[in-house]
Order: structure tokens, then C-alpha cells, then sequence
């Protein structure tokens, strides 16, 4: 059933947004999750036991958990090649989850694009150029293999280049399509209270990356402050972000921001964007991270928004959430 509902959205869901968001959020919480644990996962252990000469699945692990035949002439090294091949079996199947999350993580960095994009052919022009990476590299498969294995090797690569952005974008991606569901089906809202910490993803703050997922608060002396943690289990780090009477909440469609105007120009730049449930409770998130005002921004940026928001990862290379 919820196959069908992708389906349908992705082919006239575009007419209907306030449905199709909320599918966009069930495919990349749900779908593509249970994609890489229920087929791809399953492949790479197919593909390691014709690579080991055992044609069926369960072949592999009977060769693993099996005990060696041991002959009394040749005990020791029956014994040797058992283990050997145990070894080579458990580095091929290693190696093959390592390469086929991080490719999968990058195609799934597109539907979680499509998830935030405020466009629709967007979607479709996102969901497109990846399926059709896809389709050139089963093709060319078919056609050449050994052509066919030069160009997976360069998107092998590529998405290894390119793992630290697509890290942060699935885990943005996560919080978001949760935080979206829960508005859809519950009518969840947070109002965080004065003195607590507000969950929240940067964009443009100095030497953190873009996406770094941390919780804003203030300090003892009225700043605002950003606290993160590297992979979400290292020691907190601290980051100053200026004065909270600098700053102001910037209403949006999906989800509100954090906002630094712009007084000479009479524009603005989004510091933080902050979840889908804090949606409607912007005057409460004001109030706690005592900053100036609401300002309502949902018809005020663009495709030359979402373009930065792909492109610009500023700050450190450096992996970290």
C-alpha cells in the first residue's frame, strides 16, 4: 500500500503537496531504509557467494559455520584453508556493505532534496537524473561489462569524495522526515519553554558545517550559543553565534529558520533552519532564545536558495553532525 502512495506521488502527487510532502517523508524514513536492509544488503551476499563458488545465499553461511573436513593427513591444513576462507568471505561481505551504504547514501541524499525542495519539477528533475545514473550504469553492464565496471568505480568513488555532505544530508533528512510525519499525522508542535535548548541544523556558521545538527540556547550573558557533538557522540563543542537581539525567527513553509538580517540591503541570511515542528510555534521559539522578532520569509527565497542549499557546504570539510 505504501508502495502505491510513492507511486502516486511521484506521478500527480505534484498537484497536491499537502499529501505529497508527507509521502516524500514516509519514502526516506521508511522505503529507502528498508530498500537497503531488505535488497541491497541481501545482493552483496549473493554476489560474495558466486564470487566464493557458492551459487545459492545460504550456501555462504554453511560454508562459514560449517567445520572444516579434517583428514588425519592433512588435519592442519584442511584447517588453515577453512579459516582462510572464512576470512576472505567476511572481508568481501565488509567491504561490499562499506561501498553499498555509501553509494546508497548518496542517492538517497536526492530524495531527501526532493523532500525539501518547495518545487515540484524539482523533485522530478532530482528523482530523474539519479534513476538515470542508474539506468546508464545497468546498461552499460549489460552492454560492456568491463566499461560497465569503469564507470561504477567512478560513482564509487565520487560518492566516497562526497560522503561527508551526503552523511549530514541523510541525517537532516531523517530528522526531518520524522519531524514532518509526526506534524501530518499528530499535528505535533514543539514550544520549547524559556531557558531550554532548541534542536536545530546550521548553515552558515564559521568552521562548522553546513547541516551540523547541535541545539541552540543562550548563555549565561544573553549570547546566543550552538552546541553540537561530532557524529552525535563525541564531546559537545561550543559555538558562539553572536548577540540573540541580532537575529530573528523566519517563518517558512516546510519548516521555520534562524535569520540575520541584512539592514544595509534589506535582505537576510538563514543561520539555522530549525524542524518541521517548530512550525506555528515560532513566537514560542522567540521567546525562549530571546531574540528580536517573527518575520515571515515563506515567499521571499527561491531556486537560488535551494541551489546553496546543495552546493554550499561552507565552513570545515571535517564530518560532523
Amino acid at each position: 500500500m505504501l508502495l502505491l502512495l510513492i507511486l502516486f506521488k511521484d506521478t500527480v502527487g505534484g498537484f497536491a503537496p499537502l499529501i505529497k510532502k508527507p509521502l516524500d517523508a514516509a519514502e526516506v524514513l521508511l522505503v529507502n531504509h528498508a530498500a537497503l536492509v531488505l535488497i541491497a544488503f541481501p545482493l552483496v551476499l549473493n554476489q560474495v557467494a558466486r564470487v566464493m563458488g557458492l551459487q545459492p545465499l545460504r550456501g555462504l553461511f554453511a560454508s562459514m559455520l560449517s567445520e572444516p573436513v579434517v583428514y588425519a593427513a592433512t588435519a592442519q591444513t584442511g584447517g588453515v584453508h577453512h579459516a582462510f576462507s572464512v576470512a576472505t568471505a567476511v572481508l568481501y561481505a565488509l567491504l561490499g556493505f562499506v561501498i553499498t551504504f555509501v553509494v546508497w547514501l548518496v542517492g538517497h541524499s536526492f530524495d531527501v532534496l526532493a523532500m525539501i525542495s518547495p518545487f515540484p519539477f524539482l523533485d522530478f528533475l532530482l528523482k530523474t537524473i539519479r534513476n538515470t545514473i542508474f539506468a546508464v550504469l545497468a546498461i552499460t553492464a549489460l552492454i560492456s561489462p568491463h566499461f560497465g565496471l569503469l564507470l561504477c568505480l567512478g560513482v564509487i568513488v565520487f560518492s566516497f569524495l562526497i560522503f561527508g555532505w551526503a552523511l549530514r544530508t541523510a541525517v537532516f533528512g531523517t530528522v526531518f522526515a520524522l519531524g514532518l510525519l509526526r506534524v501530518w499525522l499528530f499535528e505535533a508542535q514543539d514550544k520549547p519553554n524559556p531557558g531550554e535548548s532548541v534542536p536545530a541544523f546550521s548553515t552558515r556558521l564559521r568552521k562548522v558545517p553546513r547541516r551540523t545538527y547541535g541545539r541552540l540556547h543562550v548563555g549565561q550573558d544573553g549570547t546566543l550559543m550552538f552546541g553540537y557533538r561530532h557524529l552525535l557522540l563525541g564531546p559537545e563543542k561550543k559555538v558562539l553565534v553572536g548577540k540573540t537581539s541580532s537575529f530573528e525567527v523566519g517563518q517558512r513553509i516546510l519548516y521555520p529558520s534562524l535569520i540575520e538580517p541584512i539592514e544595509s540591503a534589506g535582505k537576510h541570511k538563514v543561520i539555522f533552519h530549525l524542524l518541521p515542528t517548530h512550525r506555528g510555534a515560532e513566537e514560542s521559539v522567540r521567546a525562549c532564545l530571546e531574540l528580536a522578532q517573527v518575520l515571515d520569509i515563506r515567499f521571499t527565497r527561491g531556486i537560488r536558495s535551494f541551489w546553496k542549499f546543495v552546493t554550499e557546504d561552507g565552513g570545515e570539510s571535517s564530518v560532523s553532525f
